[in-house]
C-alpha cells in the first residue's frame, strides 16, 4: 500500500537528518574532527543494526500497523530531546571527563557518550521500521484496521502496484529498501542545502521530529489527531533560538548555522579576553568583537574598530606588503624606473630609515644589539625604493581582519588584495557586524585549493590562514601537494605565509607542517606571533632573512610594532630533513594531532 512506501521514504530521510543534525548539535562542544564523525557514524550504524534485529523479531510477534505507528511516533518524540538537552548534557560530560587527565579522551569519550544518550534510542526505533514494513507488506492489510477504515477500494485487499503485485517477498523487500534509500538520499542533501542554513540545527531536528510524530499518529490513530500533534510540535520551531554562550564568556550578538559550521559573533570585554586595552580611543568600541566557529576554541577573526587594539599575528601578517619594497642603501634618489610605492610605509619625503642589521652565519639577519632580526631603526640615510602594486591572496579570509588591517596600515598604497573564503555565510555575518575595510576587495567563495587549481594568476604574497572547526587546518591544505601548487602561484621571490596553531615550538604538528613546507621551498623560516598559539611559517624561492627587517618600516601603531618585534626576535630558519616524515595527500591525520594538543594544553593550564 502507498502508506508503506510513504513510511519507508520518510523514515529513511529522518535517519539521515538525525545523523547530520547529531554532528552539528555536538559541534559547539566537541568540534567536528574525524574522531567526532567516527563516533557519530559508528553509533548510528550500531543503533540501526539493533533496530533491524528488534524490528524483525517484534514484527513476527505483533505484525500490527498500529504498533509500527507507535514506534515511529516514539522515535519522533525522543528526537525532540536533543533539540533542547544537548548543551546541558555535553557540558556536563566535558566537566566530568576533564578529570581523566587526557584531552584526547574528552573528545573521544565525550562525543561518544553524548551521541549515545541523545540519538541512539530514536535511531534504533527508526531501524525497526524496515523489517516491520516488509512483514506488513507481505502479510496483506493490517489486522488493526477494518475494511471500512481502509475504504471500499481496499475492501478485497487487491495487490498494490508498488508492494504486492510485482513479485514475492524479495521484490517487496527490494522496493521498500530502495524507497527508504531514496528517502535517505533526500535526507542527506535537504538539511545540508536547505534546512540547516535556513532553520538551524535545533529547528531542523524539530522538523524531523514533527514529521515522524505526524506519520506515527496517522498510522496509529487517525489523521485529525496527527495533524493536531504535528501542529503543536511545529509551534516549537517558531520558538526563537537561544544563542549558545562562548566558553570564554561575552555576549553572543549573532549566531547562524551555515552549510559548513555554527557561526557566532561574540562581544567580549577586553579584561576578559586580553590584558591590554591600549589603543581603544574615546568614542570607539570598548570591547573585542570576535568571530568563532563551532565550539569556539579558535578565534577566526576580530573586528577592526581600532587597528591599535588588534594584537597577535594579525598585525604581523598585515605588515607584509612592506617586504615587497625593501629599502636599499644609497643617496636617497629613487631607483630608476620606480613606479608606485607603498605611500604609508615612508615619511612625507618618501624615505625610510636604513636598517642596522647584518647577516648572521645561520642565515638569519641579526640585530647588532639583540642578536636577532630587528625592525628598522631611525637615524640612517633613507631612500625611496622602487615598488609596483603588490598582489596579495588571503586563503581563509573569514571576517577579513588581515585585509582590513593591510588597507589601514597602507592607506595610500595600491594593494591588490583577493580573499578566498569557503563559507558565504561567514562573509555575510561579518559584513553585518564587522566594520568594513577602507577599500573593499573581492572575496571569492571557494575551497582554497580548488581556487588555486582554477586560477592562473600569480601573487606576491599568499597568506594561508584557512581553518575549519576549532583550531584545525583542513588536511588537504597542509600537504606537500598543496604547497607545490602554492609555489606555482607565487611570483618569483613571492612569499607564502602560513599561520599554524601550536602550543609550543616543539609541537609535533608544527614540526610536521614546517618540514612539509621545507620539502617544497628552499628558504623557510618560522617565528612565534604574540602570546597566543600562533606561529608563522614563511617560505620563498629566494632568501627571506634580508627582507624581514622591512616589516618594521610602516608607520604601525605602537602595539603592532611591538608584535612585529616580538615575532622577529623568535624567527629561526627551518632546515629540510629528508629523513623526517611530512604530510601528503595520502597521509595527513591533522585532526588527531590537533585534538591531542588542544585538550592537553587546556588540561595542563587548568
Amino acid at each position: 500500500m502507498r502508506r508503506h512506501s510513504i513510511t519507508a521514504f520518510l523514515t529513511g530521510a529522518a535517519v539521515m537528518v538525525a545523523e547530520i543534525a547529531a554532528a552539528r548539535a555536538i559541534a559547539p562542544h566537541f568540534g567536528t574532527s574525524i574522531i567526532v564523525w567516527t563516533n557519530v557514524i559508528g553509533i548510528i550504524l550500531v543503533a540501526l543494526s539493533i533496530g533491524y534485529w528488534l524490528g524483525g523479531r517484534l514484527s513476527e510477534r505483533r505484525p500490527d500497523e498500529r504498533m509500527l505507528g507507535a514506534i515511529i511516533a516514539l522515535a519522533g518524540a525522543l528526537l525532540i530531546v536533543p533539540a533542547f538537552a544537548t548543551q546541558w548534557i555535553a557540558g556536563s560530560l566535558i566537566a566530568d571527563l576533564f578529570r581523566l587527565g587526557s584531552g584526547f579522551l574528552v573528545v573521544l569519550i565525550g562525543s561518544f557518550v553524548a551521541v549515545i544518550i541523545l540519538f541512539a534510542l530514536p535511531i534504533a526505533l527508526l531501524g525497526m521500521v524496515s523489517p516491520f514494513l516488509v512483514k506488513l507488506a507481505c502479510s496483506g492489510p493490517s489486522p488493526s484496521r477494518s475494511p471500512s477504515q481502509e475504504g471500499e477500494k481496499e475492501k478485497n485487499f487487491p495487490p498494490s502496484r508498488w508492494e504486492g503485485g510485482l513479485g514475492g517477498v524479495g521484490a517487496i523487500a527490494g522496493r521498500l529498501y530502495a524507497i527508504s534509500t531514496i528517502g535517505s538520499l533526500v535526507g542527506t542533501f535537504l538539511p545540508t542545502l536547505v534546512l540547516l542554513p535556513v532553520f538551524g540545527t535545533r529547528r531542523t531536528m524539530l522538523l524531523a521530529a514533527a514529521a515522524l510524530l505526524v506519520l506515527g499518529i496517522w498510522l496509529t490513530v487517525r489523521r485529525r489527531t496527527a495533524a493536531i500533534v504535528g501542529a503543536l510540535v511545529l509551534v516549537l520551531v517558531l520558538v526563537p533560538d537561544r544563542p549558545i554562550p562562548w566558553f570564554l564568556g561575552g555576549t553572543t550578538i549573532a549566531q547562524a548555522d551555515s552549510r559548513y559550521q555554527l557561526l557566532r559573533v561574540v562581544d567580549v570585554a577586553p579584561t576578559n579576553f586580553s590584558p591590554s586595552t591600549e589603543g581603544e580611543r574615546e568614542g570607539e568600541a570598548k570591547h573585542h568583537r570576535l568571530l568563532v566557529f563551532n565550539e569556539g576554541l579558535g578565534i577566526q577573526s576580530r573586528a577592526v574598530f581600532d587597528p591599535a587594539a588588534i594584537e597577535g599575528y594579525f598585525p604581523i601578517v598585515a605588515a607584509l606588503p612592506a617586504i615587497l619594497c625593501p629599502p636599499t642603501r644609497g643617496n636617497g634618489a629613487p631607483a630608476a624606473g620606480s613606479g608606485a610605492h607603498l605611500g604609508s610605509v615612508y615619511d612625507r619625503a618618501g624615505t625610510v630609515p636604513e636598517p642596522k642589521v647584518r647577516a648572521s652565519e645561520g642565515g638569519i639577519a641579526a640585530s647588532e644589539r639583540a642578536g636577532r632580526v630587528s625592525v628598522l631603526e631611525v637615524g640612517a640615510r633613507p631612500q625611496r625604493p622602487a615598488c609596483r602594486t603588490p598582489t596579495i591572496l588571503i586563503l581563509g579570509n573569514a571576517g577579513g581582519t588581515i585585509g582590513n588591517l593591510m588597507e589601514r596600515f597602507f592607506p595610500d598604497a595600491p594593494l591588490a588584495i583577493t580573499g578566498v573564503e569557503l563559507d558565504p555565510a561567514v562573509t555575510a555575518i561579518t559584513a553585518a557586524h564587522f566594520p568594513p575595510p577602507p577599500q573593499s576587495y573581492p572575496v571569492m567563495h571557494a575551497d582554497s585549493r580548488v581556487f588555486l587549481q582554477g586560477t592562473e594568476a600569480r601573487y606576491d604574497i599568499i597568506v594561508a590562514d584557512a581553518y575549519t572547526s576549532q583550531l584545525t587546518i583542513p588536511p588537504h591544505l597542509v600537504t606537500r601537494e598543496f604547497f607545490d601548487l602554492v609555489r606555482t602561484r607565487l611570483t618569483p621571490g613571492g612569499m607564502l605565509v602560513a599561520n599554524v596553531n601550536a602550543p609550543t615550538r616543539d609541537s609535533i604538528l608544527l614540526r610536521l607542517i614546517e618540514q612539509t613546507v621545507a620539502a617544497v621551498f628552499p628558504h623557510v623560516v618560522v617565528g612565534k606571533a604574540g602570546e597566543t598559539w600562533n606561529y608563522l611559517i614563511m617560505a620563498s624561492d629566494q632568501p627571506i632573512h634580508d627582507r624581514l627587517p622591512a616589516l618594521g618600516a610602516p608607520r604601525l601603531p605602537e602595539s603592532a610594532t611591538t608584535e612585529v618585534q616580538r615575532f622577529l626576535d623568535t624567527v629561526e630558519p627551518v632546515t629540510a630533513d629528508r629523513s623526517r616524515r611530512h604530510f601528503t595527500d595520502d597521509w595527513a591525520p591533522l585532526e588527531l594531532f590537533t585534538d591531542l594538543e588542544i585538550f592537553e594544553a587546556i588540561k595542563s593550564s587548568s
